[in-house]
């Protein structure tokens, strides 16, 4: 709903809001330990909307907490309207509480308080409720996809909502975790803007009352990129979008909203995170203004505060176990306590003893559920939130031969140890073919031991296959033919022959 004092020439306004991004506490969960160590980052914080983001771009990235709670200030001046002597500046405030009932499915609510600082005018305040749900799912194993809708409850005085001018915005979201503590981000969204319908006779406001309105005669298509990168306890985030506006007489890219945001968001503790940034927009005003437009100006500078608070989570205990302070990676951010759940860590080394950083190392518990993470500088992995009981841990990287171990997870942190692997020997090639008594070709069962691999022979008794160096039992099979056995010695890049005849 909308409010505004007598003084002010505008009578309706609303105010943009961009969405933030969830994050994923099951899979790539968030990290915990002491509140005295470095963070460690599998996911964006909180933005000003109490859900994971870049800033305010909205990421397709895993919710931390059951229940968050954000606040926030903001300030900043509009570009300057030509023939006018200052500039017009606005305050603003928010509050929203956002509820996650999974990871993977956020519901927000809250309210954006907006004053517009005029010139030679008293000002004008308005207040608009605001609703948004977003949902995801892990498309890949770094990667996270998802759907977010927004609602802005626009009414033409306090209290009230309009329902003509609700206007609603569609956003597909990307979340990438291209590293350990590096995300990037990216929406494509279109909001169909029907704030224009809450004001009346907009025609008859002056270009620097309309800037504050907020409001627009243009549906939009969103676009937008960030990354976060995570330095200690604190992110670095960085981000760029821009809202095309369409429709008939819409204004050109340059005219439209657009422009990038720099900032920071310091964790104080599992349940507390503050958050400053700047954004600029390089947004160039009509000259001259359309008559009556509505143009959605975002200020050309402003600055926000914020903080938020989160409810359901806590840290891990401050001493941790002995074997845990030297083998697990310190880390700061919550983890959602579950009493059936735990955490696993170790280190990746090659045949050297030495640490490998970035390996892939995925976890799968009993139930089939997995999640991968990249080691750190110094080979160490850990996961958070993994089912009690037998997991099995798996490493992939270039250039070397996975690595597989079976942990028994029966404590709140369980050390898999170290994680042998052995660089990728160039395979030799098997191939041949199956053959009856009088030579004809013959569909066969071949079989490689070890490692089980097994393929059928092409039509004319074919088969090729590629191995790693080392000696094999080859096995082949045919109902109507008795099994033959054969010993194979296969060399780095060598090829093996083998025609193997078939008798009844």
């Amino acid at each position: 709903m909308l409010a505004q004092s007598t003084a002010s020439a505008a009578e309706v306004t609303t105010t943009q809001q961009t969405n933030a991004m969830a994050s994923d506490a099951s899979a790539d969960s968030t990290r915990a330990s002491s509140p005295t160590a470095p963070t460690d980052l599998s996911s964006p914080a909180e933005s000003t909307q109490g859900v994971p983001s870049i800033i305010r771009l909205p990421m397709a990235a895993p919710a931390h907490a059951p229940l968050t709670l954000a606040t926030s200030v903001d300030y900043g001046f509009y570009p300057k309207v030509t023939g006018e002597p200052e500039r017009t500046r606005r305050g603003g405030a928010q509050f929203f509480l956002a509820w996650a009932p999974s990871p993977l499915l956020t519901l927000r609510a809250g309210l954006v308080g907006v004053l517009g600082m005029v010139p030679n005018t008293a000002g004008s305040y308005y207040g608009e409720p605001q609703l948004g749900a977003r949902w995801l799912t892990k498309a890949a194993s770094s990667l996270y996809v998802g759907a977010d809708l927004e609602a802005r409850l626009v009414g033409a005085t306090a209290p009230s909502i309009k329902p003509s001018a609700t206007t609603p915005t569609l956003s597909g979201l990307v979340g990438w975790h291209a590293a350990g503590n590096t995300w990037l981000g990216a929406r494509l969204g279109y909001r169909l803007d029907r704030t224009a319908q809450a004001v009346d006779g907009s025609e008859r406001f002056r270009v620097r009352d309309r800037l504050i309105l907020g409001a627009s005669s243009w549906d939009a298509a969103l676009l937008g990129v960030g990354a976060s990168q995570l330095v200690g306890r604190t992110e670095l985030l960085a981000e760029a979008s821009a809202e095309l506006l369409v429709g008939s007489g819409a204004p050109s890219l340059r005219q439209s909203p657009w422009g990038g945001a720099l900032g920071v968001r310091y964790h104080y503790d599992a349940n507390l995170g503050l958050i400053a940034f700047a954004h600029y927009s390089g947004t160039r005003l009509p000259n001259p203004f359309p008559e009556g437009a509505l143009l959605p100006v975002r200020p050309q500078l402003s600055v926000e505060l914020g903080i938020h608070w989160r409810f359901g989570v806590h840290d891990l205990p401050a001493s941790p176990p002995p074997e845990a302070s030297s083998a697990a990676p310190t880390s700061g951010l919550p983890l959602v306590a579950r009493a059936t759940h735990g955490v696993v860590f170790g280190t990746v080394v090659d045949e050297g003893g030495r640490p490998m950083p970035d390996v892939a190392v995925t976890v799968k518990d009993a139930s089939g559920q997995a999640s991968t993470t990249y080691t750190d500088a110094t080979g160490k992995f850990r996961f958070d939130q993994i089912r009690l009981g037998a997991v099995v841990l798996t490493t992939d990287t270039a250039n070397y031969d996975p690595a597989t171990r079976k942990v028994k997870l029966e404590k709140a942190e369980t050390k898999a140890g170290e994680l042998l692997i052995y660089p990728a020997l160039p395979a030799g090639q098997v191939k041949g073919r199956t053959l009856n008594l009088k030579g004809a070709p013959v569909l066969a069962t071949v079989t490689f031991e070890p490692g089980g691999k097994t393929l059928e022979t092409s039509a004319d008794g074919a088969f090729s296959i590629d191995l790693k160096p080392g000696v094999y039992t080859v096995r082949v099979t045919h109902p109507d033919f008795s099994p033959q056995v054969r010993t194979i010695r296969v060399e780095e890049r060598g090829v093996v022959v083998l025609d193997i005849a078939l008798n009844r």
